[in-house]
């Protein structure tokens, strides 16, 4: 009866996952709108630049409306005249965003030790079946040479500029480039947003702008005498099969996202001074977002929000690399005001909300 009558004991709860060992910025490279410097381009961002223009060779018929041409937000003409093919395109805005990169790296971190993916478009959308990553890379390092001992690995699936990140971390590298490269205004892309009445066109006031863009940050988990510009503290990607019907589902996947990397990070959702995402262009994501911010500041103003595709439009799979340069330039920036006794900066999320069924976030501390 004795061993009949014995209490059981619940077993111990499992120990809480061991947080990411934190990986150090220490270098950035941009190609946007506003050109190769990173400030200029954060720049853009904070003060709500559009950089949207009518494409006059790109119009849809529209009920009551005629034919307004739909919006770009591409480089200028002078450098990439509109009729560049998007191989080309590529070519132009990654070896410039890395000749930036390196103006900042020490040249013992451009050797076979680091890794350098690239993220791409799919092969299965229409920008992408013409892209052939070895031909890329054969071309950009007639730019760029001194990238060409570099470990090379491309990326070219739908699953997230941070799910790709993950993978990479899985790797035995020394130092990681990570860089994303799209253009995304060429006629079969923009004409298929265009059939789905999801392209902005002249005169109205949401729809996406399809951009162009190129992004790349150096990652190092041991970064000894190169300066530190920002850290990378928790990072976490979640499946999202619902995007694009916030109207009347419940998404949860940036939620989750965001939660993890916070933990990881240990970092309230209080302190985050600022969100870096690409939702709001449409109705849905404007409700995405809303979902979000109920969920960690109900009743509160929230962080400040940066929202890269006003500037840029919609720059596909360059998006979370270029966030992150966005951001370290930021601290750079307030780090430079600290005399002045402005505020010193703080925890910083990157929402990676690609058109894709996943979402993503990233956590940044200043250096």
């Amino acid at each position: 009866m004795g061993i009949l009558n014995r209490k059981k004991t619940a077993a111990p709860p499992p120990p809480p996952p061991k947080p990411p060992e934190p990986l150090a910025l220490i270098a950035t490279g941009v190609c946007t709108l506003a050109g190769t410097g990173d400030y200029a381009a954060q720049g853009a961002v904070q003060l709500k630049l559009n950089g949207a223009k009518p494409n006059p060779a790109l119009a849809l018929a529209v009920p009551d409306q005629g034919a307004p041409p739909v919006l770009t937000a591409a480089l200028d003409k002078e450098l990439l005249p509109p009729d560049t093919p998007v191989p080309e395109r590529l070519v132009f805005l990654l070896a410039h965003a890395l000749l930036a990169l390196a103006k900042q790296l020490d040249r013992r971190y451009l050797t076979a030790d680091t890794r350098l993916q690239v993220l791409l478009p799919s092969a299965a959308s229409a920008r992408g079946h013409a892209v052939k990553p070895q031909a890329l890379k054969a071309s950009v390092l007639q730019h760029a040479p001194a990238f060409a001992a570099c470990d090379w690995h491309f990326s070219r699936d739908a699953d997230g500029g941070v799910n790709a990140l993950q993978q990479c971390l899985d790797g035995d590298w020394q130092q990681l480039i990570f860089v994303g490269v799209d253009s995304l205004i060429d006629a079969g892309t923009v004409l298929d947003f265009a059939y789905d009445n999801r392209a902005m066109r002249a005169g109205a006031t949401q729809g996406i702008v399809p951009g162009e863009a190129a992004g790349a940050v150096a990652l190092t988990r041991t970064p000894g005498e190169q300066p530190v510009r920002a850290w990378l503290r928790g990072w976490a990607s979640e499946a999202e099969p619902a995007v694009g019907q916030a109207e009347t589902e419940s998404l949860p996947g940036l939620r989750t996202a965001i939660k993890t990397a916070l933990q990881q990070a240990d970092i309230a959702a209080t302190d985050v001074q600022a969100v870096s995402h690409g939702l709001g262009a449409e109705i849905a994501g404007d409700l995405e977002w809303y979902q979000t911010h109920v969920a960690f500041w109900r009743g509160q103003r929230g962080p400040k929000q940066q929202r890269l595709h006003i500037a840029f439009g919609d720059v596909g799979v360059a998006a979370l690399p270029l966030q992150l340069a966005l951001i370290a330039a930021e601290y750079d920036s307030q780090r430079g005001l600290a005399r002045y006794d402005f505020p010193a900066p703080g925890p910083v999320l990157v929402c990676d909300t690609p058109n894709a069924p996943v979402r993503g976030a990233v956590c940044l501390t200043p250096a």
